[in-house]
């Protein structure tokens, strides 16, 4: 296995693609289907699909479950307003 190692702060990208940025959860609450887009912060960025995460939801931090991980912001968001996971 080949391992890239690069000065911190230089993240490498991965076989020419950019390391994901975004992550889609479902909010662990009774009734929720809804899924909501989250930034991730590079210190998680070995968050993978069924880990469960920590985010800001109104007024409070709530789980949530990764559903998956996307390298582009979906249309109509915009990136000054998606919040970090915690």
């Amino acid at each position: 296995m080949l391992k890239l190692f690069a000065p911190e702060g230089n993240e490498p990208e991965r076989n020419g693609i950019a390391p994901t940025q975004w992550v889609e959860v479902t909010i662990d609450r009774p009734g929720n289907l809804e899924s909501y887009t989250y930034r991730l912060p590079q210190e998680l960025e070995n968050v993978q699909p069924g880990d469960i995460l920590a985010v800001p939801f109104g007024s409070q931090v709530v789980a949530a479950l990764a559903l998956s991980l996307l390298q582009e912001l979906p249309k109509g968001l915009n990136a000054a307003k998606v919040k970090p996971v915690e």
